[in-house]
């Protein structure tokens, strides 16, 4: 899997209070919930993205490759959410999921050490696909 080769952990209808999250990537201390759509309604998902909330993951996508049907589920959650709520959500494409762990454990990944008595500091930046294309 994809997210596996960012030092990503995935679980399959992880189960959470009310029921279960259809994905969940966690890494380290952060969390990503991510509830799959194809054909349900944006009600629905509403409800799911409700659960994933109160959960508290630290991040809260719902996905889908239909844009049209992905702009539904925004417009039902921005309707039926908090401002809050609705601000911890992100609503993207599977490729999109990818570009986000991938950003994620990118900034998980830097820090600082102790190398043979020198302070070290690292940090690592995400490359643009074509950046990725000419390496």
């Amino acid at each position: 899997m994809m997210a596996e080769r960012f030092g990503w952990r995935a679980s399959i209808e992880e189960a959470i209070a009310g029921g279960s999250v259809d994905v969940v990537f966690t890494r380290g201390a952060a969390s990503v919930a991510c509830e799959i759509s194809v054909t349900t309604g944006a009600d629905y998902e509403v409800g799911n993205l409700r659960k994933c909330l109160a959960a508290a993951f630290t991040h809260i996508v719902a996905v889908s490759e239909n844009p049209k049907h992905l702009s539904k589920i925004e417009a039902a959650a921005k309707t039926a959410l908090s401002e809050t709520e609705f601000g911890r959500v992100q609503f993207l494409e599977p490729e999109g999921l990818i570009t986000l762990l991938e950003k994620l454990a990118a900034a998980q990944a830097g820090g600082s050490d102790t190398v043979k008595g020198y302070h070290v500091k690292t940090s690592y930046k995400t490359l643009t696909d074509a950046e990725k294309q000419q390496r």
